[in-house]
């Protein structure tokens, strides 16, 4: 009887340390400092530095990148953002990297709760002139909305199509890690400033 009661209780200290867990980003919890994290994937990960302290570059799944760290204003709760280095001026390579990268998410966390593909207020000329041209429009002029958002206990993760402020009509493969911990306190702190 002790035997089933001490398995029982691990069990759900198992299951609950699973549900009340951080979201992790390259097999680390999204937790901590910034510092700390960040060092983390300099040391661990092989990224380096960049003039902005938040901002680092390296190789996230087999692809060049710039990961940012964006903290709240204490710090210590961040969430992460990852930017591919590809940089697309034509739809059909675009949206294949979309694909391929919201491919591989679902087969780690299963079917996304959310995935919208909408080119705004460019709609009606996208689908009229079926053009690549029209398309790539649509992600310059930000009204291009491809996103898919996927749900786990940690958190949430947004995969999106986005323009690339460097380059005129390219866009670039976007993904957010926003932490559910890490925004409970953020919103339990400017709850309590209201």
């Amino acid at each position: 009887m002790k035997r089933l009661f001490l398995l029982g209780a691990m069990l759900f200290g198992l299951a609950a340390s699973a549900q009340n867990g951080h979201l992790k980003f390259m097999g680390r919890e999204i937790c901590g400092s910034v510092a700390d994290f960040r060092s983390y994937l300099v040391a661990e990960k092989g990224f380096y530095r960049t003039i902005d302290p938040c901002i680092l570059r390296g190789t996230f799944a087999e692809q060049k990148c710039q990961v940012r760290l964006v903290k709240g204003a204490d710090g210590m709760h961040f969430s992460v953002e990852m930017l591919s280095d590809s940089s697309y001026d034509n739809w059909t390579p675009l949206y294949r990297s979309y694909c391929a990268w919201v491919e591989i998410y679902t087969v780690k966390y299963g079917n996304p709760i959310s995935a919208i593909q909408s080119f705004g207020s460019n709609d009606d000329f996208v689908r009229a002139t079926n053009s690549d041209f029209a398309r790539m429009t649509a992600v310059e002029d930000e009204t291009c909305n491809f996103k898919t958002v996927f749900s786990t206990n940690g958190g949430t993760i947004e995969i999106a199509i986005v323009k690339d402020k460097n380059e005129y009509k390219h866009g670039k493969i976007f993904i957010r890690y926003c932490d559910k911990l890490n925004d409970k306190v953020q919103r339990s702190r400017i709850l309590d400033e209201i």
